[in-house]
């Protein structure tokens, strides 16, 4: 399953790379485990060769340098009764400021699938990065895409086998 969501992932930040709009960085997981100190939360892709923490509101979070991954601290962990599920960090990656959201695993008991994103009821286009933060926003468990490779090579997102 993680790597079916982390191909997922590379597929989307290649094509919203192309649009220009969020970092060029990644996490192959954006879930920090319940009750597990020290654990590891994602690791970055494409894999850095220089990372710095910037900023930790929650002071719960570290960088293994090694893994190129964000880990809880040693002595921290998340417990099932913790009322706040989502975490922002910043980190310095290759000299480019990015910001990542986590969530703390289990948030979601809203086990629906948002097809093509939450579009419908924003008016945005389907398939669109859009259309996949409403979903997220809604609370979805994920999001359904439609992943085409074009004859050049290019991967892109459209439900449809032509793009207008």
């Amino acid at each position: 399953m993680k790597n079916a969501i982390f191909i997922a992932g590379m597929l989307l930040s290649s094509f919203v790379m192309r649009a220009g709009d969020i970092s060029k960085y990644v996490l192959d997981n954006y879930l920090i485990p319940v009750g597990q100190s020290g654990s590891a939360v994602g690791r970055i892709y494409p894999t850095p060769s220089n990372i710095c923490l910037l900023s930790d509101t929650s002071s719960l979070f570290r960088i293994d340098l090694k893994e190129k991954s964000i880990c809880l601290k040693k002595n921290k962990a998340l417990s099932a009764g913790q009322t706040s599920y989502r975490y922002g960090i910043t980190l310095l990656i290759d000299g480019q400021q990015c910001e990542f959201e986590l969530l703390k695993d289990g948030f979601s008991k809203n086990r629906v699938v948002a097809h093509r994103g939450a579009w419908r009821q924003k008016g945005v286009l389907q398939n669109s990065v859009r259309s996949f933060q409403n979903a997220v926003e809604l609370g979805c468990q994920g999001s359904e895409m439609d992943v085409w490779l074009t004859a050049d090579n290019r991967v892109i997102l459209s439900h449809d086998p032509h793009v207008y």
